[in-house]
């Protein structure tokens, strides 16, 4: 049973994100299954797009230089293949270097099969375009694999890979941690274990392995709070801002309602009282706004109007 660890997507997408600048040459490995002769990490953020990768590096195998872009997937989506599409054509263009793009799927949930790694769009009958991107579904790999060739940032990966299902392999994956002399490199591992593993296990069979103070001393965990609580703040001011601009919109709307009642009352009754202007100035209620644009077209006389307005 999953542990609860965390209840959204976003620790997970952080935590990739972290290990894939933490150990870029590692994530090649598991993308490619082979070694660069050349990386150089680049920023995952294009001018122009809201959107970033999770990692993007320019890489050199085989004497073939390209960027590589990864993103990792909690879970099976549709649109993600559209969403890989349009970033890859941002990077290709900006960065000037043809693009391999590669997502990383870390659970089997939701994933319909063989063949789904490919968007294709068709007009009239018309092929118009065709993208295919690589996947790397995690439940189909090897654990022990990963965990006896001793790549340090694919370790906390490997709970997730076949075999991954028993708490031998999280067992495993703490201890092959526990090698790692830089301690801030081994807190942080311990971590990331910590947050993936809970995609598939108790919260009991990991605190009974990781201690809780590894978390709290974690840089990466410290980071991704860190970052959480600024996009909290962000999407609060947004919120707010969104919040006053919506407020704007329904002001305006209710103005241009009275105005349109006043015009309309004038052109059919000549004069209209003070008393009827200012009872429609404090009217704040949308849909009574509304109900006297009808009424001031059928109201018998000006009398009727005001009765129908309550003034």
């Amino acid at each position: 049973m999953p542990g609860e660890i965390n209840a959204t997507a976003r620790p997970f997408d952080l935590t990739m994100r972290h290990l894939a600048q933490g150990y870029p040459k590692d994530i090649v490995r598991l993308c490619l299954g082979q070694e660069p002769q050349a990386l150089e990490v680049l920023s995952p953020d294009l001018t122009a797009t809201e959107r970033r990768a999770d990692s993007l590096a320019k890489v050199n195998v085989s004497g073939e230089i390209f960027g590589l872009q990864v993103e990792f997937q909690t879970r099976y989506a549709k649109g993600k293949a559209l969403g890989t599409l349009e970033y890859r054509v941002r990077a290709r263009v900006l960065r000037g270097l043809p693009v391999l793009s590669v997502v990383v799927y870390l659970t089997d949930e939701g994933y319909p099969g063989p063949g789904s790694n490919v968007w294709e769009e068709k007009v009239l009958d018309r092929t118009q375009l065709v993208f295919q991107f690589e996947d790397v579904r995690l439940w189909e790999l090897d654990a022990s694999r990963f965990l006896e060739a001793g790549i340090d940032g694919l370790v906390p990966l490997a709970v997730l890979m076949c075999g991954g299902d028993n708490e031998e392999t999280l067992r495993r994956a703490v201890e092959a941690t526990a090698k790692v002399s830089d301690n801030s490199r081994r807190k942080d591992l311990e971590a990331a274990i910590a947050v993936l593993g809970s995609l598939k296990y108790s919260e009991e069979a990991i605190w009974s392995l990781i201690r809780r103070e590894a978390m709290k001393e974690s840089s990466m965990v410290k980071e991704l709070f860190e970052e959480v609580r600024k996009e909290g703040f962000q999407q609060g001011r947004e919120e707010g801002r969104e919040k006053g601009r919506e407020k704007g919109r329904e002001e305006g709307q209710r103005t241009a309602l009275r105005e349109h009642v006043l015009k309309t009352l004038s052109r059919r009754f000549s004069v209209v009282s003070s008393g009827i202007a200012n009872a429609l100035t404090s009217e704040d209620s949308q849909s009574n706004l509304e109900r006297l644009v009808d009424l001031a077209y059928t109201a018998k006389d000006i009398d009727d109007f005001r009765r129908g307005l309550g003034a």
